[in-house]
């Protein structure tokens, strides 16, 4: 007891308790302080907690992988899964295949999406047309506007149509194109041409002196087989058509040869119709 007071003492008098080097350097205590609390992996008591004491090369990243998410992969061109595609109208599904998914993703165009198969098509529509007249050189000034038929005759006879084709979009492909007439009379075979009409004209003021011009080419032929439907292909006269709705004004039906006679509108069902396919 004696020799411990003594030693108590001796402290005392010597100014306290050994010096801490690490309590006494300021400077590291102030960086200390000032740094945000450090947690390190491999922490052990000789260690310092301070970036400037901690050796570089000992630093250790520590990345936790989530588990409540699920990394996601992606289809042969790029498209993450569960993602549309830029190529309408595909998906990638669950198994990284693209497939039809037109309800999601929207068609390509002006195609129409099939719910049943999710996949796209073409559309059709059949036009009725909005005026139709025939036009006569014997008659120059007759309006036959109104009759139940219309006709072509080589030299004499033509006859005018006009459809509603603004029911197709703008810029719209066309696939196929059928101009649809009911025959109810021929004599010999008639070769028939149609060409686009040029200016307005009236189902009701058209005579052969008034008549609209056309354009100087046919943009489509065929030839009558007698009584019964007459089709013939117009693909390419209703695509100028669609491309330019407000120029163009109709078709007109001329014969090189022979003469036929058609069912106008005014006769109900078998009027003439354009049925259109188009994308």
């Amino acid at each position: 007891m004696i020799m411990r007071a003594g030693l108590v003492a001796l402290l005392v008098v010597a100014g306290g308790c050994p010096a801490n080097p690490v309590a006494l350097d300021h400077k590291a205590v102030d960086r200390a302080v000032d740094l945000p609390v450090l947690v390190w992996k491999d922490m052990r008591p000789d260690r310092q907690p301070w970036p400037e004491a901690r050796p570089s090369e000992a630093r250790v990243d520590v990345r936790v992988d989530r588990t409540d998410t699920v990394p996601l992969g992606y289809c042969a061109d790029g498209t993450p899964m569960f993602q549309c595609s830029t190529q309408k109208p595909y998906m990638c599904n669950a198994t990284k295949q693209l497939q039809h998914k037109c309800s999601k993703c929207g068609c390509p165009g002006n195609e129409a999406c099939v719910t049943a198969t999710e996949a796209c098509q073409p559309v059709t529509v059949v036009l009725n047309p909005t005026a139709d007249a025939l036009v006569s050189s014997a008659n120059p000034t007759t309006n036959y506007g109104g009759q139940t038929t219309f006709g072509v005759a080589a030299g004499q006879s033509l006859s005018y149509l006009d459809f509603d084709v603004s029911k197709v979009p703008a810029k719209a492909k066309i696939d196929k194109a059928t101009l649809k007439l009911n025959q109810t009379f021929s004599f010999v075979t008639a070769s028939i041409l149609l060409h686009l009409i040029s200016d307005p004209w009236g189902e009701l003021l058209i005579t052969y002196q008034n008549a609209p011009p056309v354009l100087p080419n046919p943009q489509a032929t065929g030839q009558t087989t007698g009584a019964g439907s007459f089709n013939t292909d117009v693909t390419a006269l209703v695509q100028a058509w669609v491309d330019s709705p407000t120029v163009l004004h109709g078709l007109r039906i001329s014969a090189t040869g022979g003469l036929a006679s058609f069912s106008s509108r005014e006769s109900g069902a078998n009027g003439p119709s354009l049925t259109i396919i188009y994308r």
